[in-house]
């Protein structure tokens, strides 16, 4: 039985190997923004701050992913990102960071450099706050089992470059367990190297 998955795996891989393009693997990171929306008792949390006049916010990710190319169409997928929110007033503050895995599929529909991607995801979410009614805390979210969609331009597809700028968007489903779950919706610019 050994012998017969070992002699399947290598016809696999010697298929991967001799049908993909000229390079198997792509690395792109990128850099994100976009737009958290969390279950509502970490809402209620945020608004405390967010009616205030003088909040102040910043919304940043990281994106890494390898890209196995398979074939022309399609490739694989696998990948990590980080989306943080940061929010303050003073010394109040609401803060998360939302950290996931995820592999799927990308797909080029013969539309020039336009893909998109359809990715299972794994994730947690660390928040820690301080305000004045809910008081001070921080703990990690269970980690959940989500999706990921992602609409992508890569601007010297099929072209000989050692560096590919692509920009692109995706929204992220996570539950986080006890009925409570986070949309991510996010934009993104980077490179394919």
């Amino acid at each position: 039985m050994k012998k017969k998955i070992s002699v399947a795996f290598i016809l696999i891989l010697f298929n991967i190997v001799a049908f993909a393009q000229e390079r198997l693997f792509n690395w792109d990171i990128a850099l994100s923004s976009g737009i958290p929306i969390h279950s509502s008792t970490t809402e209620s949390t945020k608004t405390e701050i967010l009616i205030n006049a003088d909040f102040k916010r910043i919304i940043a990710g990281f994106t890494g992913d390898v890209v196995i190319n398979i074939t022309e169409p399609v490739k694989f997928v696998l990948g990590a990102d980080a989306f943080c929110e940061f929010l303050w007033d003073g010394s109040e503050h609401h803060n998360s960071l939302d950290y996931s895995f995820h592999g799927g599929i990308k797909i080029y529909p013969n539309l020039g450099g336009f893909n998109f991607s359809i990715a299972y995801v794994f994730g947690s979410e660390y928040t820690f706050y301080n305000t004045e009614e809910a008081g001070k805390s921080n703990y990690a979210s269970a980690w959940g089992n989500g999706f990921r969609i992602a609409f992508e331009y890569d601007f010297f597809y099929n072209e000989e470059a050692k560096i590919y700028p692509i920009v692109g968007g995706y929204y992220k489903f996570m539950p986080r367990g006890n009925y409570t779950f986070d949309h991510i919706i996010a934009v993104y610019a980077g490179l394919r190297l």
